[in-house]
């Protein structure tokens, strides 16, 4: 069973962890910084990976069969709506966002590009939560907010940013696998 609603983290190496003592320290530790982390969230998130697949059709074909169908792509997407509201979180949701500081720290601004750098897209996005026998990871690689930035802001509420992390392959090349991986760490298999 999948529990909680989980943390989404941002470039969190977890290659060197074998044990849920270590994932959880490594974790706390992320949690301590706006740059590790996409922020607090409302309503958990949603991963997804869809396939577009395409049916290959042949003279005298009646029905489908074992290889008929090829895929074409991986739609990867991370999907949340984040209620903590920073710079950080800001430009990761803007895609192209900036932000500058003025020389006190006491003013951010933040821009957004017209165009696309390969900076943009974060190295990985990883949504960690509990399950009822460890610990599961969801990890996008090259992720991008492709839905763009709603801020709704609410009267005795509290403002929401919705967000739309879509995994990228690093290239042309990189056909093998979907750009994303899940990982459990079991407490029977850790070491």
């Amino acid at each position: 069973l999948q529990l909680n609603s989980g943390a989404v983290l941002v470039n969190f190496d977890y290659s060197t962890i074998t044990d849920l003592a270590a994932l959880k320290s490594a974790i706390a530790t992320a949690l301590e910084s706006y740059d590790t982390t996409v922020g607090a969230t409302r309503g958990g998130c949603t991963f997804s990976a869809v396939p577009t697949m395409r049916q290959i059709e042949a003279d005298g074909k009646r029905y489908e069969f074992v290889g008929s169908e090829v895929i074409d792509s991986w739609a990867i997407k991370l999907t949340g709506t984040l209620i903590e509201i920073v710079p950080g979180n800001i430009t990761r949701v803007l895609a192209t966002g900036e932000a500058t500081e003025n020389v006190g720290k006491t003013v951010t601004t933040i821009k957004t590009r017209t165009a696309l750098k390969d900076t943009d897209y974060i190295g990985s996005v990883t949504w960690v939560g509990d399950t009822s026998k460890g610990a599961m990871m969801i990890t996008l690689f090259n992720a991008l907010n492709t839905s763009g930035a709603t801020l709704t802001i609410n009267e005795k509420g509290e403002g929401t940013l919705p967000f739309e992390f879509t995994a990228h392959q690093s290239d042309v090349e990189q056909t093998e696998y979907a750009p994303y991986e899940i990982v459990y760490l079991n407490p029977a298999q850790s070491s």
